[in-house]
């Protein structure tokens, strides 16, 4: 994100904008040295390649689209299964605080979004998926149909680490997630 003060996030479709310029485009050219460093030391063993970008270059299911997608880049544009489905969100609109806040109405609306995109993950199959708001991201992974879900702690966007305190931020769980995604084998795969 930006070094310089922000401006307000009113919205969810310029938020959207701005995860599309500062996020998107990074994770892309992480997971796309990452499967060139394994595909050249022949490494990529049950894994196929992914490319991160908006939701529609996946399938798009009964008109349900989730605003990214992790899918397949060897299958046409719009065929491949999104294989980590997420959702943007203003934080005033969804963040993990409002997880306990007393007020019931702002408790569902945490549990909508959720559910919002779990509903995602069940379409496409999917283990995993996550939330990103303008200030954390939550990644989560599906543990059954029944709507159960396993969350990570939240990553701030402010997270930064050194070499000698390393921490995880968002791209780089970013693109933790897309290598989960490549994933086709074992207990960690992609699917369900």
């Amino acid at each position: 994100m930006p070094t310089s003060p922000p401006r307000v996030i009113t919205a969810e479709n310029p938020l959207r904008g701005k995860v599309s310029e500062y996020v998107i485009p990074r994770v892309r050219r992480g997971l796309r040295a990452g499967f060139q460093h394994l595909t050249v030391r022949n490494q990529m063993h049950g894994m196929t390649t992914v490319l991160f970008d908006l939701g529609e270059h996946a399938k798009v299911i009964d008109y349900f689209k989730p605003d990214t997608a992790y899918f397949a880049l060897n299958l046409p544009g719009g065929t491949s299964w999104n294989r980590a489905p997420r959702d943007i969100k203003p934080s005033w609109k969804w963040n993990t605080g409002m997880a306990t806040d007393p007020k019931p109405a702002l408790r569902r609306e945490y549990c909508q979004a959720l559910s919002q995109v779990n509903w995602y993950m069940k379409q496409h199959h999917s283990r995993y998926g996550f939330l990103l708001t303008d200030r954390e991201l939550v990644v989560f992974r599906r543990l059954d149909d029944q709507g159960y879900l396993e969350l990570a702690l939240p990553i701030p966007f402010t997270a930064g680490g050194s070499a000698s305190q390393p921490r995880l931020t968002v791209l780089l769980a970013l693109w933790y997630v897309g290598m989960l995604a490549a994933n086709n084998q074992g207990d960690g795969r992609w699917d369900m």
